[in-house]
């Protein structure tokens, strides 16, 4: 595997590229023609440190990767669906790194369920700000078969992410995972996000860690119906995780409020609300915080206009 394309430029995005990069692993950004005049037209600085990346639209793409990392947001992924059926081949692997818990449904649906391998990004704190992004932790990117096995492509892409000198986790339990860092993301994307919170925020103040426990505890019961059993056990995970984060770090939510960009709150609440209602459970606080971050959409939009 040496032929890897990576689909989004955002916080997440940049960061592993700018990985790629110090390691002199060879990684190619694939985007619109606008997008690539914009990003070829400044470098972007990281932490410091001044890059220049490799921007191809799909017409430049010369032969089909060996691997695709998608790391657009969630609600632009399906706008994208053709530029990756123009450029997947036969063998090519996708790893969706996007929140959520259903993208490699979507994914699978558009190139073929044998092509996604799942897969998702923990302890990251990347902020960006233009062409400007800083972090302190390295991201990690958890995947694995959905069985478990120790696969070839696995294994390759084991070596892959140690030649790139990213930090990566095989791992045999990837849905029970994935369904935990969707508990995490419902609690402290969203709290952070009605806050305008740093990550400090949950490390210090009780109360704020408790508004995010309050809407984490609505995942397990529609974990359950799933198939996975999401415990006190997994809670604790998460904030150990989160005591570790920069305090000044804010996640992606956080970032898209103060960028007035679109959340994806319809990814968190959104979702544990519908699940809620397809299976008779109860998500009173996730209703809440969907109206509330809804509300505050609003009236940023409206005061725009005004």
């Amino acid at each position: 595997m040496d032929n890897v394309l990576l689909l989004g430029f955002g916080a997440a995005g940049a960061t592993f590229a700018s990985q790629f990069s110090d390691s002199g692993f060879p990684l190619q950004i694939l985007c619109d023609v606008a997008r690539k005049e914009r990003y070829s037209s400044t470098s972007t600085v990281v932490n410091g440190r001044r890059y220049a990346f490799s921007f191809v639209t799909a017409d430049e793409v010369a032969s089909p990767p060996d691997v695709i990392l998608v790391a657009v947001k969630a609600y632009h992924l399906r706008s994208v669906l053709e530029t990756l059926k123009a450029v997947v081949g036969p063998e090519t692997t996708v790893l969706s790194l996007l929140n959520g818990i259903d993208s490699e449904e979507i994914l699978g649906e558009a190139l073929g369920t044998e092509k996604i391998l799942p897969a998702f990004i923990t302890h990251m704190d990347s902020t960006k700000e233009g062409s400007n992004l800083r972090f302190t932790s390295p991201a990690r990117i958890v995947f694995g078969e959905l069985d478990g096995r120790r696969t070839e492509r696995v294994e390759g892409l084991e070596r892959l992410f140690e030649r790139a000198g990213v930090w990566a986790l095989a791992v045999d339990d990837i849905r029970h995972r994935m369904w935990a860092k969707f508990m995490f993301n419902v609690g402290i994307n969203q709290v952070g996000a009605l806050l305008r919170a740093p990550y400090g925020t949950f490390q210090s103040c009780p109360e704020a860690r408790e508004a995010l426990l309050s809407a984490m505890r609505e995942v397990p019961p529609l974990a359950a119906r799933n198939g996975v059993d999401l415990s006190t056990k997994d809670i604790d995970l998460s904030l150990e995780m989160l005591d570790t984060l920069a305090p000044e770090g804010k996640n992606s939510m956080v970032q898209d409020r103060e960028a007035g960009r679109k959340t994806e709150v319809d990814l968190f609440a959104g979702e544990v609300c519908r699940l809620g209602e397809r299976y008779g459970i109860a998500t009173p606080v996730n209703r809440l915080v969907f109206q509330l971050i809804r509300a505050l959409e609003w009236q940023e939009r409206h005061a725009e206009s005004e």
